[in-house]
């Protein structure tokens, strides 16, 4: 999906280029005429970066490993209808007693914390970069990061 790029003004003031839904950064070494744009998700892995020549876009490697949705009311509705396909989450025990939450494929470990009602739980391959989170109110989900790198 290919779509005509514009350039909008970032949050902190800088440029930034948009095709589709997409958003890219200029790389911090482009200088010059000749610019170098990473998708914003970089620091998740995604590898798509846009070559401009005079803010003209010349080359583009599109290898997004991420979906970006337009964020509309059919957004709103396929967000609703895919978390109802959703696998359930269970409430389980790990070998050695630990709390832990199993939705599908993917294992969350309880965070040490304060105690009381509220748990934060992290996705085992939190080590490996995964920023997957869910977070808990008396045993009740409450919030659900599904950013997955694995």
């Amino acid at each position: 999906m290919y779509c005509t790029p514009r350039f909008e003004c970032s949050q902190r003031g800088g440029r930034r280029l948009c095709i589709g839904e997409y958003k890219f950064n200029r790389h911090s070494s482009s200088r010059g005429l000749k610019s170098r744009w990473n998708c914003n998700r970089t620091s998740y892995g995604c590898k798509a970066t846009v070559i401009t020549y005079e803010d003209v876009v010349v080359k583009v490697m599109y290898d997004h490993n991420h979906y970006q949705f337009p964020r509309t009311y059919a957004h709103s509705i396929l967000t609703r209808a895919v978390t109802l396909l959703e696998p359930q989450p269970v409430f389980t025990k790990s070998r050695f007693g630990k709390p832990v939450i199993q939705i599908g494929a993917y294992r969350f470990n309880k965070c040490s914390g304060r105690g009381g009602p509220r748990a934060r739980y992290v996705c085992v391959k939190a080590c490996y970069g995964c920023r997957a989170t869910i977070i808990t109110l008396n045993d009740e989900i409450v919030s659900f990061c599904r950013e997955h790198n694995h």
